[in-house]
């Protein structure tokens, strides 16, 4: 606060000085000095003779660093305003970062549940549907023939002859590698519409719709015979392998899957019994016959 703290009248003449003081000022004090020169009218010529009025202000300080109280609101504010700054960035940043993270997660999970999804239905050995696939797939196969009469569904059951023999001469990653071989030979005769699964072992099974008024079954499974026949080099080219398979046919309109394999599997039992390296149609005759897996 800016007052008057002391103040001092010095008086001056010719003959005497008197100064008249009230209170005392501490050091350091601004002061400033006025002259009253009232007395150069009774002809004081000396200009330091007259009246001099001296008084002295309270020591002030100058900037806000000075001021505690000041500077103490100064820091506080601006603590304040920082960390709510942070607060606001952190919100900000947290959700984004909340939000790439579920999004991280969840895109995680689908490509796991794809993955087993299709564990759970393809062979684990060709990639090929199973058995729980196929007759997924064959079920609606004959429920879209039962719809178009213009269709019906067909299944070639394929065994490959002989495959105990490689495993047992040449070891089972001969034979896998066989199987293999097979999947692709198969898969290679086929359109893409149609459907080549594994049933499991040295069995495969393929779905195909087919019109009712041609032979196009008894062509595919002519192909078929043909491809498989192909030599197989095995063991790094070491030892070539010349595959045959045994193919039962069975079409027509049927009420379930398991039905249209069971006529296919009869007639592939036929196809062996006939000497291997064929192709059989389903037919009553067939139906008679128990069906091996030789």
């Amino acid at each position: 606060m800016t007052g008057v703290q002391t103040c001092a009248l010095p008086i001056y003449s010719r003959y005497s000085r008197i100064t008249f003081a009230n209170g005392s000022a501490p050091p350091g004090t601004q002061s400033t000095q006025i002259p009253l020169l009232a007395g150069h009218d009774a002809g004081l010529t000396n200009p330091h003779e007259g009246w001099s009025l001296q008084s002295y202000n309270a020591n002030t300080t100058s900037g806000i660093l000075n001021d505690r109280n000041a500077l103490a609101l100064l820091l506080g504010g601006t603590l304040l305003s920082t960390l709510l700054g942070l607060l606001v960035l952190i919100l900000a940043t947290g959700r984004t970062r909340a939000r790439s993270l579920v999004r991280s997660k969840t895109r995680e999970l689908s490509e796991k549940n794809r993955a087993l999804s299709y564990q759970a239905l393809h062979d684990t050995l060709t990639g090929l549907p199973n058995r729980a696939l196929v007759l997924d797939r064959a079920e609606r196969m004959l429920a879209r023939a039962a719809r178009d009469p213009h269709i019906v569904a067909g299944a070639l059951f394929v065994d490959v002859d002989n495959f105990k023999q490689v495993n047992d001469s040449l070891g089972h990653a001969a034979g896998d590698h066989l199987l293999k071989v097979v999947g692709e030979r198969l898969l290679s005769t086929v359109r893409d519409q149609d459907t080549v699964g594994r049933l499991g072992g040295d069995e495969f099974v393929v779905l195909v719709e087919s019109p009712t008024d041609d032979t196009a079954l008894d062509t595919l499974a002519e192909r078929m015979t043909k491809t498989l026949r192909e030599p197989v080099d095995l063991q790094d080219g070491q030892e070539t392998f010349s595959v045959t398979a045994s193919i039962g046919v069975a079409a027509g309109r049927l009420q379930t899957a398991d039905e249209l394999l069971r006529n296919a599997d009869l007639a592939l039992y036929s196809a062996k019994t006939k000497g291997k390296d064929r192709y059989t149609r389903y037919s009553t005759r067939t139906s008679t016959q128990t069906p091996t897996n030789a």
